[in-house]
């Protein structure tokens, strides 16, 4: 089990177990040793974002660990690897991406974008 931060509503925010998730293909699971609060965080928990996923999700997409498994494919990192996260996926063709502004993708994809979220575990 992990702990997570849990957002079931607006304002509804908890700190809960949840099952370790399996990585899937071309996917790491890490082991979280430091995590952080920023300025989304807080606008999610008062409101919802567009994308924000429906029903509840768990926090968090500031954060660094170590490597704890690997999903099939995944050969840029091995097991114990200590890495920070940067958790803003860019489509790879509109202009700001090209440009390398990944951050600022005009397609405004994000971690939650395929229904899976981001987590933490202690």
């Amino acid at each position: 089990m992990m702990k997570a931060v849990v957002l079931h509503d607006a304002d509804d925010m908890r700190l809960e177990e949840r099952p370790v998730p399996e990585p899937g293909p071309g996917e790491v699971l890490l082991r979280v040793n430091v995590t952080s609060i920023c300025g989304t965080d807080v606008k999610v928990l008062h409101r919802k974002l567009p994308g924000q996923p429906e029903g509840e999700f768990i926090m968090g997409h500031e954060y660094a660990g170590t490597v704890a498994a690997l999903g099939p494919g995944v050969d840029e990192v091995t097991i114990g690897d200590r890495v920070a996260v940067e958790v803003h996926k860019g489509c790879e063709r509109c202009e700001n991406c090209i440009k390398g502004w990944y951050t600022s993708c005009l397609t405004r994809r994000t971690s939650w974008e395929r229904g899976r979220s981001c987590s933490s575990s202690t």
